[in-house]
């Protein structure tokens, strides 16, 4: 089975994308593929185009909160609330709130739909 490597190369010109490792003896690659999973976004083809998503990701991460059977909200939470630093119990192991709050902000940093406050 080959792999692929963790490297992302595009262009809209073929022309230009085969020259470089044409021109580049420093690069080799045993074996290029079509994109389909780079950096948790998915990628799908077309003729013309490659349409790009989180869903996966995204439903991934619902899962690792285990909301995945809440109800939505608009707003989760009441507004203008005032939090203090002494406010509640501190977490037992801060690791799994440190890793959910990662995967959020990685989620709205790539998908500028969802961090976009109008």
């Amino acid at each position: 089975m080959s792999l692929c490597h963790d490297i992302l190369i595009t262009s809209d010109d073929i022309s230009k994308q085969n020259s470089l490792f044409e021109d580049n003896r420093t690069l080799t690659f045993p074996y290029l593929c079509p994109l389909i999973y780079f950096l948790k976004l998915d990628a799908s083809h077309s003729e013309s185009s490659i349409f790009v998503d989180q869903h996966k990701y995204a439903q991934d991460l619902v899962g690792l909160v285990k909301v995945q059977d809440f109800a939505t909200f608009d707003t989760p939470m009441e507004l203008n609330v005032k939090l203090f630093f002494d406010d509640g119990d501190l977490f037992d192991d801060p690791t799994h709130f440190q890793t959910i709050f990662g995967s959020l902000n990685y989620l709205t940093i790539t998908r500028h739909d969802i961090s976009l406050i109008n």
